[in-house]
């Protein structure tokens, strides 16, 4: 297998992606955040927010502390 052929393989992994992109928001700044409780589904306890195919479950009602672009990311879709 060529080198070029290699490499298009490693870019498009999605789990090398997801780790990469894991490495990159542990180096970010932090942000405590709090997502308000669901009062219509409060079963609802947990958001799930994917950036690159790195999860995180932040449940609801819970201060946490997260990377600024997962902070960005929930408030763009005002959950916080």
């Amino acid at each position: 297998m060529s080198n070029e052929k290699k490499r298009l393989m490693t870019e498009t992994d999605p789990e090398a992606a997801a780790r990469s992109t894991g490495a990159q928001l542990a180096k970010e700044k932090k942000v405590r955040i709090k997502i308000a409780e669901d009062r219509k589904n409060p079963a609802n306890r947990v958001v799930p927010v994917c950036i690159n195919g790195y999860l995180y479950y932040i449940n609801r009602g819970e201060p946490v502390e997260v990377p600024e672009s997962v902070a960005a990311i929930l408030s763009q879709a005002q959950y916080i």
